[in-house]
């Protein structure tokens, strides 16, 4: 059963590079022509004209942005986030998508001025607004592809919430997904006179090309769902069936020279996050389990080898977190009840922990080599990483909590590796600590501050057999991310800033070394500060204010946790 199992994966992917090798093609990539390259503006591949003519203005709600604002919000979007978002087409005219497009229109621009360093201010002024655009699509049929374009861009880069399970990205997702099967993006039919007047009669989408729909299907819908988002949240891969994937790489091989060999090799990664998630879910032998693990990560260093012309940074990332997930996997399969050194299931589990070790601080030297990058003329703290989406930050917190379960549950761990591994954590906190205005990096350092305490003091007050197994078993590789939050983060009571009882959760709460490590106030998400603004005159004078130093955030922190999990279907994240 299990070699049949090897080789229908190894079948799998040899069609799949096969396939890529027959389509590698030399002309300009989407990714080439939209990436920033040695200063030059490539913005103007995404906004084909500039004329605004009879428009001195924008407005959503009660705001109102003047066209030239507009204009260069829509530039910055090329410039810095469209590489990410390959699937939105180029803009040919600012006035005509506004009218045609205001959910795909302002959602960029709100996308755009996030961290802008002129125009953030505006942010928090079109949060409502569009929220309010945003809301029709709960109880009408999506019928366009720019609304699915505007959902999918704000998975990329979610706004911030009060909680972190209140974030709905992973219904959006489903949105998404479901929109573009009724719509057939996944199954696109060749263009015809017959089936344009299939899609003007059934009220589709008559005036989308093919490539688009076929592009928006694997570049948006699928590169999001599998790795971006299902295996930070611990969920199957929506798009993992025999015939799923059938219809993506039916789709890839169609868009020929729209897609670069980067694209491909991301591509080619998703579809092994999809083949080990299916596979290794039913294999309960550990020997076997190990085994095919050995398999999926050797095929992972094929891709990077075939690819290797034109890896990326990025592409490096998506790997090493792919791995860490994949060997995360390893931490369900259950151990002896009193698991001796010499154990080949506790052996082959720890040669994973070292294959994390290096995979993990390989991402966090990439994460921290492009954060110290320029971006252009700008000064930003976080350089290069600014504009990235959400799903490299996720993948930094993962690779952290991968360096502390290794710290702190390997016995076979030496003082280098456990120094290395707290190291990589600390570089991890510099990183989210220069994003201290944002609530979702901010509480990201704190959750790394604390971690870096606890590895710091682990190997004198934790049991290592007491961590080598699971409490949160029910999520696939994120598991792992799981059990060690529900370990570390304190039982509150009411207090989010009390240590509760952590001893009775599998760490203890012996004091720390002091790390050195700032604890960081949480801003408040744009909903919040609009409350605040709403309520300033009572709120900012009562009793609890004045006694915590008159910070209004404060009261906040007093009373509501920093953390949120929900172990259920929501993210910390």
């Amino acid at each position: 059963m299990l070699s049949r199992i090897a080789q229908d994966i190894a079948n799998e992917l040899h069609i799949v590079r096969a396939s890529q090798d027959a389509s590698e093609e030399s002309s300009p990539s989407v990714e080439a022509r939209t990436q920033p390259q040695n200063g030059v503006d490539t913005s103007s591949v995404f906004l084909l004209s500039t004329d605004v003519e009879g428009f001195p203005e924008f407005s959503l709600g009660t705001v109102s942005i003047p066209s030239q604002v507009i204009v260069e919000l829509f530039q910055h979007f090329g410039r810095y986030y469209h590489v990410h978002a390959p699937f939105v087409q180029p803009i040919r005219s600012v006035s005509r998508f506004a009218g045609n497009c205001p959910l795909l229109f302002w959602t960029i621009i709100l996308v755009a001025c996030q961290n802008h360093a002129q125009h953030s201010n505006l942010y928090e002024q079109l949060f409502f607004p569009h929220k309010d655009l945003l809301a029709p699509l709960s109880n009408t049929a999506i019928r366009s592809m720019e609304e699915v374009h505007a959902i999918l861009l704000l998975c990329l880069w979610p706004i911030p919430k009060r909680l972190p399970s209140f974030d709905p990205s992973w219904s959006y997702i489903g949105i998404a997904v479901n929109a573009c099967m009724r719509l057939t993006f996944h199954n696109a039919s060749p263009e015809d006179i017959n089936t344009r007047g299939w899609a003007r009669w059934n009220s589709l989408c008559a005036n989308v090309d093919v490539q688009t729909q076929r592009m928006t299907w694997v570049m948006g819908c699928f590169s999001i769902v599998t790795v971006r988002a299902a295996t930070w949240l611990g969920l199957p891969p929506p798009l993992s069936s025999t015939a799923q994937l059938k219809k993506v790489r039916k789709a890839t091989e169609c868009l020929d020279c729209l897609l670069s060999p980067q694209n491909r090799a991301s591509l080619a990664i998703n579809e092994i996050v999809c083949h080990y998630s299916v596979s290794l879910e039913d294999v309960e032998d550990p020997a076997a389990h190990f085994t095919l693990t050995q398999t999926f990560d050797s095929n992972l260093d094929t891709i990077k080898d075939t690819h290797s012309a034109y890896w990326t940074p990025e592409l490096d990332i998506q790997l090493h977190y792919t791995k860490l997930n994949l060997y995360a996997l390893n931490f369900l399969l259950p151990l002896q009840e009193m698991p001796l050194v010499d154990d080949q299931n506790v052996i082959n589990r720890q040669i994973l922990i070292f294959k994390g070790l290096d995979a993990a601080s390989s991402l966090i030297t990439q994460m921290r080599s492009i954060s110290l990058t320029q971006v252009a003329e700008e000064q930003r703290s976080l350089g290069g990483l600014t504009y990235y989406p959400k799903p490299f930050f996720t993948s930094l917190f993962f690779a952290a909590v991968f360096l502390f379960r290794m710290v702190v549950s390997n016995p076979r761990s030496s003082q280098a590796h456990k120094l290395l591994g707290i190291q990589g954590l600390v570089k991890t906190h510099d990183i989210f600590g220069r994003m201290a205005s944002h609530r979702d990096g901010a509480r990201a350092a704190n959750l790394i501050q604390r971690l870096v305490d606890k590895a710091r003091s682990a190997e004198s007050s934790v049991d290592p057999s007491s961590t080598l197994r699971l409490s949160i078993t029910n999520c696939h590789g994120a598991s792992l991310l799981w059990d060690t939050l529900f370990r570390i983060v304190p039982k509150t009571n009411g207090d989010p800033h009390d240590d509760g009882n952590n001893q009775a959760q599998g760490f203890s709460t012996q004091p720390a070394a002091t790390t050195g490590l700032r604890r960081l106030n949480l801003p408040p998400a744009p909903e919040m500060r609009s409350h605040l603004l709403d309520t300033q005159t009572a709120f900012f004078n009562t009793p609890v204010v004045q006694d915590q130093g008159g910070s209004p955030w404060a009261f906040w922190d007093a009373y509501m946790s920093d953390f949120g999990l929900d172990f259920g279907q929501e993210s910390f994240w």
